[in-house]
């Protein structure tokens, strides 16, 4: 028997929707990818090659950026699929985009 992921992708993949699979994947595993920081940012959109990140607050925001190389490294070896090589960050009023 089959596993409908291989499927799915294939589906998604011919149709040119592959991408948003990824991104889900990077919004479902964020507590993996961040930790305890889960619970005070979550990736809001994929534009290109770049990540936006809500931060709860712009002290967090600025402790945030230090660890975006790390941050990116996770990404991309939970979810080597992704484009994502970069992150931003905002503490601004899109946090439910």
């Amino acid at each position: 028997m089959q596993h409908i992921l291989p499927i799915l992708e294939g589906i998604l993949a011919r149709n040119g929707l592959k991408d948003g699979l990824v991104d889900y994947e990077i919004h479902a595993r964020w507590s993996e990818i961040v930790g305890d920081l889960s619970s005070k940012t979550h990736p809001l959109r994929v534009q290109g090659d770049v990540l936006w990140v809500y931060v709860s607050n712009p002290t967090l925001l600025q402790h945030m950026s230090f660890f975006a190389p790390r941050i990116v490294r996770k990404i991309r070896e939970l979810v080597p699929e992704t484009h994502v090589r970069r992150l931003k960050f905002t503490s601004r009023g899109d946090r439910d985009r």
